[in-house]
């Protein structure tokens, strides 16, 4: 009779809400879902550590992958233009968010030239309040996926956004307290970084990551540099030497490697903000010497 009792009461108990099958673009944009996911579940990150965000070949395992989804959350079509046509042919119909399309975002940046991709600067989550922004997205979006756990969600988001906030105001103090330095970047994808911290970038070496720069654009700059004794330049990762050396051409030009997409930091809620201070801390140490 116990027993029966008991199957009658499991029966009887609702049924557990099914946490979505969440699928991110990039390192960053992964680490600010697993924040709003918290204990409930952790999204798939889709690209490669490292890999090339705008020319990113999927493999069968990863088309599988997306075609699981019941929430796709990217940055948009300027960064991952490939990823556009893979959401509008997978076989399900998941809840696309699309991170440029949110509305009201607190910096939009327009670049100085067009992007490979399209003329929106595409690098809207190096600006700490856009990515707190983000977050009440990507709430919104999860529990229109899942409603019964929606609460959690929200409270999620908004204190992932106050810790955010917090990063902000430290960030701002650390960078005012660095010296004034002339800033070269080498690919223009810093403005929202640079602009939300009251810094300006005097010019770059490149546009886009997928274009060489011009003869001209280097003499530019090498004249720009040419009675400056306190420059940095704003390099990535892979940037190549031999173009760092022709700008410099045998002046002490310092050098701030700055990592927007955290491709040596571990993937999960941590990486975000730890993103954010690596950037900070490179950028305020290069100006600082």
């Amino acid at each position: 009779m116990r027993h029966i009792l008991t199957i009658l009461l499991l029966l009887a108990a609702p049924a557990k809400a099914e946490v979505p099958n969440v699928v991110t673009d990039i390192a960053p944009v992964h680490s600010l879902a697993t924040q709003v996911l918290g204990d409930l579940g952790t999204p798939v990150l889709l690209l490669d550590p490292g890999a090339d965000p705008h020319h990113f070949q999927l493999r069968p395992s990863q088309a599988r992958t997306l075609s699981r989804a019941d929430v796709v959350i990217w940055v948009g079509k300027g960064l991952t233009p490939w990823l556009d046509d893979v959401i509008g042919n997978l076989g399900k119909d998941p809840i696309n968010l699309e991170l440029l399309d949110v509305p009201d975002l607190p910096l939009r940046v327009a670049p100085e030239a067009g992007f490979g991709h399209g003329d929106a600067d595409p690098h809207a989550w190096l600006d700490p309040l856009n990515a707190a922004h983000f977050l009440a997205a990507i709430a919104g979006a999860l529990a229109s996926a899942d409603p019964d756990n929606a609460p959690t969600y929200r409270a999620n988001a908004a204190r992932a956004a106050a810790d955010l906030q917090a990063l902000t105001r430290q960030t701002e103090k650390q960078l005012q307290a660095a010296p004034v330095t002339m800033l070269i970047a080498y690919h223009d994808a810093y403005r929202y970084f640079l602009t939300r911290f009251d810094l300006d970038v005097s010019g770059s070496l490149t546009d886009s990551d997928a274009q060489a720069p011009s003869a001209a654009r280097l003499a530019d700059l090498r004249g720009i540099l040419a009675t400056e004794q306190n420059a940095c330049l704003l390099a990535e990762p892979d940037a190549n030497p031999a173009l760092i050396a022709a700008l410099a051409q045998n002046r002490s030009l310092r050098v701030a490697t700055l990592d927007a997409l955290g491709r040596d930091l571990a993937p999960g809620p941590g990486l975000y903000p730890e993103l954010i201070r690596a950037m900070a801390q490179a950028l305020s140490d290069c100006m600082a010497r």
